[in-house]
């Protein structure tokens, strides 16, 4: 007997591209590969390093992709984008909570970004495309698109974020907020609350008949 055509378009794949959207929008592809030229002169200049020694830490995250994005394909053959996502989004805003608070140190600043796409390891594009994947054949083109777009929407908006003049405080306190800790801050702050709402919204809704038949989701 043959089964029926289940509708093309439907709530639970909307929702899981938009998921995808928000994912890529603040995940690793964006904060530590597309707007690292914005933390470059403000690193510079509170260190005092030289801009080959900072620039230095964002070839070991290019080479530490290399490493990850096997082992990210690994996870998420053998335990599905689901739980390779969900456990990564806080792993991942743990790193950059440890970015804020890099000491001067130049080789523990270097430890710091390294370990940023290895505990973001399930929030590269391979998990989130895959998910959607799940949901859309003869559209699958169109939907995959429209998920990369948030890595665009992302790079648009860090750099707005970083790029903002900081206000000077008027208060007592020395202690001043780091101009390129601001945006991973914020971006700390954001990107563990996407956990429950993706967990929420996208991948509980996928029919298991369905994710049996398909790539498991």
């Amino acid at each position: 007997m043959q089964e029926p055509q289940r509708p093309e378009v439907t709530r639970a794949g909307i929702l899981t591209t938009l998921g995808a959207v928000a994912g890529l929008a603040l995940g690793p592809s964006v904060i530590a590969v597309l707007t690292i030229s914005a933390y470059i002169q403000p690193i510079e200049k509170e260190f005092g390093w030289s801009r080959v020694q900072v620039s230095l830490a964002f070839t070991l995250v290019a080479y530490m992709i290399v490493l990850v994005s096997p082992l990210q394909g690994w996870f998420v053959d053998r335990y599905g984008p689901r739980r390779t996502v969900l456990t990564s989004i806080p792993l991942f805003g743990l790193s950059l909570a440890a970015l804020y608070f890099t000491p001067n140190n130049l080789y523990m600043y270097y430890l710091l970004w390294a370990l940023v796409p290895v505990l973001g390891l399930g929030l590269w594009p391979l998990g989130y495309l895959q998910s959607v994947s799940c949901w859309f054949d003869r559209r699958l083109g169109f939907a995959l698109g429209c998920a990369n777009a948030g890595i665009g929407l992302g790079s648009w908006c860090i750099s707005c974020c970083a790029n903002q003049p900081q206000p000077k405080r008027q208060s007592s306190t020395p202690v001043q907020p780091r101009q390129w800790g601001c945006p991973l801050q914020s971006c700390q702050n954001t990107v563990p609350s996407l956990c429950s709402t993706l967990h929420s919204s996208c991948w509980d809704l996928l029919p298991p008949a369905w994710s049996a038949n398909r790539y498991r989701c």
